[in-house]
């Protein structure tokens, strides 16, 4: 069944259309892993169960930034052992570096450095997960976000449902979801929600 296939019949109701986008990705690329990238925000809570009711979710990945508030941390660990999701937690920064330090030295990242402070907080922890768990050539890892173009203007000028980098793929299925999908997705699942957030 092809990409195409799948979206003939137009799927409006923003749940419904969250789990064929990822049933659209999966049936596309096959990955080896699909992992759900779990801040602690409620956005990315949501995308972590609904990727969860999926057999080939592997579980969830929290990139640990070091500069986080540990209470989410805690909501994180909390929330996966609760549903029962296996938990990844990878370091952002290189043992020895600290966040403190590098703004000493640099100053606060304004703009133009935006670029530089995300790749030292998230995007290490990134390439350490996909290598760790892609062991061929043609292998691709799945990462699952709960980004979504209601967000902010810019999310909803540059947010990609389904969008391949090299082995990652990342895949966005709330992307139509509003605030009030969100919240109501919780209550029905009885998600719990994070202190830190509200």
């Amino acid at each position: 069944m092809t990409q195409a296939d799948l979206f003939k019949s137009p799927v409006t109701d923003p749940i419904d259309r969250a789990a064929r986008i990822l049933d659209v990705a999966i049936r596309r690329y096959e990955p080896v892993k699909v992992f759900s990238m779990f801040s602690g925000g409620h956005d990315s809570v949501c995308a972590a169960h609904v990727a969860s009711q999926r057999p080939e979710f592997s579980g969830c990945v929290h990139i640990n930034t070091g500069i986080g508030i540990e209470r989410t941390r805690e909501y994180v660990r909390d929330t996966c052992k609760n549903f029962g999701w296996p938990l990844l937690e990878y370091h952002a920064l290189k043992h020895g570096e600290d966040y403190d330090e590098i703004v000493l030295k640099n100053g606060f990242p304004g703009p133009f450095a935006h670029r530089m402070m995300y790749i030292k907080l998230k995007e290490r922890g990134i390439d350490s997960l996909i290598r760790d768990h892609k062991a061929k050539r043609l292998d691709r890892v799945m990462l699952v976000t709960g980004v979504r173009r209601a967000e902010s203007k810019r999310r909803m000028a540059t947010t990609q449902t389904i969008n391949r980098n090299g082995a990652t793929v990342w895949v966005a299925p709330l992307v139509d979801w509003t605030a009030s999908t969100k919240n109501e997705y919780m209550k029905e699942h009885d998600i719990p929600r994070n202190e830190v957030v509200d």
